[in-house]
């Protein structure tokens, strides 16, 4: 129990305790895919949508940015296999590669233990 400032009073705080589910390898490219995608789809958007393309007005920048976004992109996961932790990416690659009897169980309808990559 913890008094809380100014109150006078005091109340139980909740001890919580974080599990780290991946690793900062994992979750590097986690974001790199996550940023990558954000700007492909707005800028994708942009010069498809002759709407947004007459709004923003800077076509050939943003084609530009949608174009070089690929090798960016390429390179930052390339640096992350490199420099990163390549036994927890091994150990990932691996787990979502696998099918077993518990993702059988879940594709018929029944409950299935799960693990990091949980369907529900």
């Amino acid at each position: 129990m913890t008094a809380t400032p100014r109150s006078g009073t005091r109340t139980a705080v909740a001890s919580t305790r974080m599990l780290r589910r991946f690793s900062r390898t994992e979750r590097a490219i986690h974001w790199v895919h996550a940023a990558a995608f954000s700007v492909l789809l707005a800028s994708g958007l942009v010069l498809y949508l002759p709407a947004l393309s007459e709004l923003v007005s800077r076509r050939p920048l943003v084609k530009a940015v949608h174009v070089d976004t690929a090798p960016a992109w390429a390179a930052a996961l390339v640096a992350i296999v490199i420099f990163g932790n390549r036994r927890a990416l091994r150990k990932t690659l691996a787990e979502i590669d696998s099918f077993d009897a518990d993702d059988r169980r879940w594709l018929l309808g029944r409950r299935a233990p799960q693990g990091r990559f949980n369907a529900d």
